[in-house]
């Protein structure tokens, strides 16, 4: 039962926070709204990404920044096809407006 819930807690903890999050709909709605709702959305992302992380050794972290491959693909990612498609727009904007 051990190994069970070490493999699979974060399906299991999901699980329960869907189950909270169905049935209580109505009492958790004010968290939903305003500055109060926003703020409990970060700290939901927040824990999630965290908790995420767990599992992944801090060696393997640094392993995947240490290679090139892994440079080079965050570098294209967010770096090279934004200003691509930023410059396309320039191109194609002029014959959308006509």
């Amino acid at each position: 039962m051990k190994q069970f819930l070490v493999r699979r807690w974060f399906l299991l903890a999901l699980a329960c926070v869907l189950t909270i999050g169905f049935l209580f709909a109505t009492q958790l709605q004010f968290l939903a709204g305003g500055e109060t709702g926003r703020y409990a959305r970060m700290a939901i992302v927040a824990g999630v990404l965290f908790l995420m992380s767990f599992p992944l050794g801090f060696g393997s972290f640094y392993e995947s920044l240490r290679l090139p491959p892994a440079l080079l693909a965050t570098t294209v990612n967010y770096g090279l096809l934004p200003l691509v498609a930023w410059g396309l727009y320039f191109l194609v904007a002029p014959s959308i407006d006509q």
